[in-house]
């Protein structure tokens, strides 16, 4: 109940700070590996926009059907979940991409 109240009030818990910094941080890990540091924030950029591109077009195709009106935090939460996933995708493909590489080499 209380998660629910907190939603419709759009304040911040410490469970949802939480949720937003480890998504963050995951997603710095992973773009880390990406080599110099433009190329780093180029991918945090990336994984961010496409998170919440992908938060919003979801919504729009799905808010009408369902009748919800998501805050602002889980637009937030979401985004950075979804930038965390992007960032472990493209790191698992370049080590697929290395590991191709290494067996034709």
């Amino acid at each position: 109940m209380s998660e629910k109240t907190t939603f419709q009030k759009g304040q911040w818990t410490k469970h949802d700070i939480l949720h937003v910094v480890v998504m963050v941080l995951a997603t710095l890990f992973f773009s880390s590996k990406a080599g110099t540091t433009a190329e780093i924030m180029r991918q945090l950029l990336v994984s961010f926009l496409y998170g919440f591109g992908i938060v919003y077009l979801f919504i729009g195709l799905t808010k009408k059907m369902f009748k919800y009106n998501p805050t602002r935090l889980q637009i937030i939460k979401w985004a950075a979940s979804l930038a965390a996933l992007v960032a472990v995708s493209q790191f698992l493909q370049e080590v697929y991409q290395t590991y191709l590489e290494a067996l034709k080499g």
